[in-house]
């Protein structure tokens, strides 16, 4: 029987670069991998195709993950704080999710991207810090020229010109044929109407329970050129 110092140690992770005393490991790499699959899924690639465009992509993998690394590091050196965003970002992902429990909540963030919470969490917090270091850094120094600005629209001119409309929305309470009691019911349901759509309620509900127009059954909204 083999001793314990026999026994060759298994590698659960391997370390490829530094970046100004951070590391970037094997294991990065292959979550950048996944993201890329699911990417090309999402976009419907086919099967057959998704092995040539992952290969094209690898080489990009490290650039990429050593560009973001500068990035955060960018980000803390100027004290850019984004917990909030990060905040807002995972109460929106519990509640199209419609999950409070945050065990539950942390099952389904692994099932869904392979990571444990904890990693995906720090993920999406370089994303947003890498965006606001980009915005800051970037784009507060990029100016364009007034001339440049104007040959631009005098060249696409057509793409800026659109048809004039109006979008018409309406709820009908139709007094055709209508006389008396049922003229003031009509009326009466009309100022009803006009308060319930002032308070906020969805005019689509509103127009499909309520409107005597055509298009009513299924909650559209009448259109019309000018």
């Amino acid at each position: 029987t083999a001793s314990a110092a026999d026994a060759k140690p298994e590698v659960i992770d391997q370390i490829i670069a530094k970046v100004n005393g951070a590391i970037i490991t094997q294991l990065d790499i292959e979550h950048a991998r996944q993201a890329a699959i699911e990417d090309l899924k999402r976009r419907k690639v086919p099967e057959a195709e998704i092995p040539e465009l992952l290969a094209k992509q690898q080489k990009n993998f490290l650039r990429d993950k050593i560009d973001q690394l500068l990035l955060i590091q960018k980000g803390k050196q100027l004290d850019i704080n984004v917990d909030k965003q990060v905040s807002k970002y995972f109460a929106n992902l519990m509640l199209q999710f419609k999950v409070t429990d945050p065990d539950k909540f942390a099952r389904l963030v692994r099932e869904n991207t392979g990571m444990r919470y904890e990693d995906y969490k720090d993920e999406v917090k370089n994303s947003i810090l890498t965006q606001q270091v980009l915005g800051q850094e970037v784009g507060a120094h990029v100016v364009i020229p007034h001339e440049e600005i104007q040959k631009y629209y005098n060249a696409h001119k057509k793409d800026f010109v659109r048809d004039e409309r109006v979008y018409l929305q309406e709820i009908l309470v139709s007094t055709k044929g209508k006389e008396g009691a049922q003229l003031a019911a009509a009326e009466k349901k009309a100022k009803k109407l006009v308060v319930r759509a002032r308070r906020g309620e969805k005019f689509d509900e509103l127009a499909r329970e309520n409107s005597d127009a055509v298009t009513a059954s299924n909650g559209e909204i009448g259109r019309a050129h000018v």
